[in-house]
């Protein structure tokens, strides 16, 4: 005889949820997410316990139009920093964003370069090409446009037609653009004859040459370095020996598929390894030798954010870069098409995506991130409290957990991090694989004006300034128990803070608690 449903008394259920040490998740089931990911991480930097707010941007710079390459120069006597747009290149060094400075080089058809510096016995020097017009030769001091009549000179192929240039054992290497022509002078050298390579006897899939990289497999410069090449079809060749010139010292150890290529300078170092940014995700070159490409996406360095990246490699239509960032363990991926820069931690592996950074590339100086943008400013990443003079706001959501065979009714949620100080946010809970966002909460000002001067605002004589020693005496915040709404099956912690000062946020998320009423299921 079958007796009545009855519902069991529930009980409430406390939990803890630690920081989202695995980044945004997005390739992990449903039914068993990652218990470190996060859902959403807007405007969050991944760090090796966490995640931190991100800080502003900060207008450095100007050239009046839109930018379209930075590079950098650097050696004992002198540290440049140039911004190129379509038809000039600025010296933008003093970082003055009020006045745009007198272009070094003007006239110029093309304002996406390639660029490689060389220490010889003559000095520094640094080589930037664009395919289009003569290559360029910057010695610390000024430019020279660089033909078969100059000095130095480069003989045997017209540098205009030269697309991408790379440094392989003390060589410069060229692409010549359209073909798959490879071009090298001699050692430790800014000009001569430059011999080819051809590439047209080794790719089988058409296409042409679009970029070569150095791979050190000891994170140095040795014998084992390979010398690879890259097609814009996504064939790579690589090769072995110092002299193209001499059979003996120049074998080819192997031809290998990828997926084609975002740009000529979407490639990074990495420890021993190269990574090669495609269409179907971040690639190590090891892993391009041991497997087949369709499985290369599965060792994919975005393997976490494989959806994310295939959403804006599709509608991707510049030049896709990587930038390592050493001193804060990141590497950043500038995607000119996309509304948002993506930043990886380089110790954990965690991805997450920073909205408002829109950037059409970008350069690291002197241990700072300097993006160009399209109206012509060129602004520091990761700097101050506010992006220009704008707030923002950074969202965070808690990968989805829970027993989806039973209802849930959240009560209360506290967070705890690492700051110097209480602060504004907004926290809540969020059901069933919902993850749209309310009203973002009111700006947080730092309390450094109580007992400590901030720049631009206090006085001198009066009190300390705020300083970076201050900034990073965090202690550990937890905040009060905050009764929340909801129900669902599945639930998620959530968190939103809006930066809203000059003075950049010292906030580092470290885990969240929650309360809440879990049924205790139907007995039929």
């Amino acid at each position: 005889m079958r007796r009545p449903a009855q519902r069991r008394k529930r009980a409430s259920t406390p939990g803890t949820v630690p920081a989202p040490v695995s980044g945004l998740v997005k390739n992990r089931s449903l039914v068993r997410p990652d218990p470190l990911g996060a859902e959403v991480l807007d405007g969050w930097i991944p760090t090796s316990r966490g995640c931190r707010v991100r800080g502003g941007m900060l207008r450095s710079a100007t050239v009046g139009a839109p930018v379209v390459s930075l590079f950098s120069y650097q050696s004992a006597a002198n540290q440049n920093l140039f911004a190129a747009t379509a038809t000039d290149v600025y010296d933008i060094s003093s970082l003055n964003p009020a006045v745009v400075p007198t272009a070094d080089i003007s006239g110029q058809t093309a304002g996406y370069y390639s660029t490689q510096q060389i220490g010889t016995v003559g000095g520094d020097f640094l080589y930037i090409v664009n395919g289009l017009d003569e290559a360029q030769l910057f010695d610390g001091l000024a430019w020279t446009a660089i033909n078969g009549g100059s000095t130095p000179a480069i003989t045997g192929v017209a540098t205009s037609d030269l697309s991408h240039v790379w440094l392989y054992r003390g060589r410069l290497f060229f692409v010549e653009k359209d073909t798959l022509n490879a071009w090298y002078l001699p050692v430790d050298s800014i000009g001569g004859t430059a011999n080819s390579v051809s590439l047209a006897g080794i790719f089988q899939r058409g296409g042409s040459l679009l970029f070569g990289a150095t791979w050190s497999l000891d994170s140095g410069d040795g014998i084992d370095d390979k010398c690879v090449f890259v097609s814009t079809e996504g064939e790579v060749a690589i090769y072995a020996g110092g002299n193209p010139g001499v059979a003996s010292d120049w074998n080819l150890e192997g031809r290998y598929d990828i997926a084609k290529p975002l740009g000529l300078n979407c490639t990074m170092q990495a420890g021993g390894d190269l990574l090669i940014g495609t269409d179907d995700g971040i690639v190590p070159l090891s892993q391009v030798i041991q497997k087949d490409p369709a499985a290369l996406s599965l060792s994919a360095v975005t393997r976490s954010i494989e959806d994310l990246w295939l959403f804006e490699a599709k509608r991707n239509t510049g030049q896709v870069e990587l930038h390592k960032w050493a001193d804060e363990a990141i590497a950043v991926v500038v995607l000119p098409s996309s509304d948002r820069t993506l930043v990886v931690n380089l110790q954990t592996g965690a991805w997450a995506p920073v909205p408002g950074w829109e950037p059409n590339c970008a350069q690291l100086f002197l241990g700072r991130m300097f993006a160009g943008f399209e109206d012509g400013y060129i602004r520091a990443l990761d700097e101050t409290g506010l992006d220009d003079t704008d707030p923002f706001t950074v969202s965070y959501c808690h990968s989805f957990m829970g027993d989806p065979t039973r209802f849930k009714n959240g009560q209360m949620v506290r967070f705890a991090f690492f700051a110097p100080q209480d602060f504004t946010f907004k926290a809540g809970m969020k059901f069933d694989y919902e993850t749209e966002f309310g009203a973002a909460p009111s700006a947080t000002i730092p309390n450094a004006g109580s007992d400590y001067l901030v720049w631009d605002v206090g006085n001198w004589d009066e009190k300390l300034w705020w300083s970076e020693a201050i900034e990073k005496s965090t202690g550990v915040v937890v905040t009060n128990w905050i009764s929340i709404s909801g129900f669902g099956t599945t639930f998620a912690p959530t968190l939103q803070i809006t930066s809203g000062s000059s003075q950049k946020l010292d906030i580092e998320l470290i885990r969240a608690d929650y309360l809440l009423e879990e049924g205790q299921g139907v007995v039929v």
